[in-house]
């Protein structure tokens, strides 16, 4: 995949077509040589993967966006090693569950941010996660509060009272980013 920047997108593992509609086991995944671990994406719909390791790429260890829809991912351990240990965006009725470990550049998890795929929001997202380091830092941009299975393990970060102006500000950053901004 191509990135406005014009760089490629390394993935170590991209779910295809015919896995969807079924459970994908994967016993370890090591993304630590691209951008993540583990990619979701095309409208996939209802993907569940189940994995002993998925090792972080330099933005994450799984990646899921362009309106994918009841997507489930478990690990016994997401080892991060990038900006995040999940994320995902544009997509509806996403849980992930599993153990997070290693460190993070900026949050656990990512809900919502730009994407040029879509500007759809991220809704029905379920958190079951532990982790080394408390609180689980959870970045909700262009996305609906998710739910999750124990909220005192959990920091919210975001645009809170200033959710209205998320459209505005993902079309500016997307901008931006087109007209080759360092944003």
């Amino acid at each position: 995949m191509s990135n406005p920047d014009g760089s490629q997108d390394i993935n170590a593992y991209v779910l295809t077509k015919d896995q969807w509609n079924k459970t994908t086991q994967i016993s370890m995944v090591d993304g630590s040589k691209g951008t993540a671990a583990l990619k979701i994406t095309g409208n996939a719909v209802n993907v569940s993967v189940q994995a002993q390791l998925l090792i972080g790429g330099s933005e994450n260890c799984v990646d899921i966006n362009n309106e994918c829809s009841g997507v489930l991912v478990i690990a016994n351990e997401f080892r991060a090693a990038g900006k995040y240990a999940v994320s995902s965006k544009t997509s509806h009725g996403v849980s992930f569950l599993g153990r997070i470990t290693g460190s993070v550049s900026q949050w656990h998890v990512n809900l919502g941010s730009w994407s040029d795929q879509s500007p759809r929001k991220q809704t029905a997202t379920h958190l079951g996660l532990t982790a080394d380091q408390y609180p689980i830092l959870v970045w909700v941009g262009n996305s609906e509060i998710p739910t999750l299975d124990d909220p005192a393990k959990y920091k919210l970060i975001g645009f809170g009272r200033y959710q209205w102006a998320i459209p505005f500000v993902m079309v500016f950053w997307g901008l931006g980013k087109k007209l080759g901004m360092k944003i």
